[in-house]
């Protein structure tokens, strides 16, 4: 596990220097210190989402020098681009097909008197979903 703190000027990996192989250390050099090693002396501030952050670093960060907020990089991921608009629509559409022919063996299954378990409805729902072609346009 790695975390990275991140300024206008500077980035600094804090991550288990032991994880890493010699290449990577030799890369980053300087720019890795130990988990929350030291916050910079000279920080007006660090943006920290609480929602995201685990408790020991946010505790780490002195509270004067902390500014909640939500992250700025879940807000990008959450911007699409049109390959991956299309294919979230064409995920949903092939889900959705799953999802009739589940119901319909459902209620097929339950009328002639089968029992369903929690644990045989997911295998068929699986296996429905696994029959769902995938094209690579």
């Amino acid at each position: 596990m790695a975390y990275a703190l991140v300024t206008v000027t500077s980035a600094t990996l804090f991550v288990d220097a032991q994880a890493l192989t010699p290449d990577v250390l030799a890369h980053f050099g300087s720019h890795i210190e130990a988990y929350a090693a030291s916050v910079p002396k000279d920080t007006a501030s660090i943006l920290v989402d609480p929602a995201q952050c685990n408790v020991a670093v946010f505790s780490a960060i002195p509270p004067a020098l902390r500014k909640e907020a939500p992250s700025i990089v879940l807000r990008h991921k959450a911007i699409k681009n049109p390959v991956e608009i299309q294919g979230m629509k064409s995920a949903h559409i092939r889900d959705g097909a799953a999802q009739v022919r589940f119901f319909h063996w459902l209620q097929e299954a339950v009328t002639s008197g089968q029992v369903i378990t929690e644990v045989s409805a997911d295998k068929k729902q699986q296996q429905f979903r696994r029959q769902m072609v995938l094209k690579k346009s």
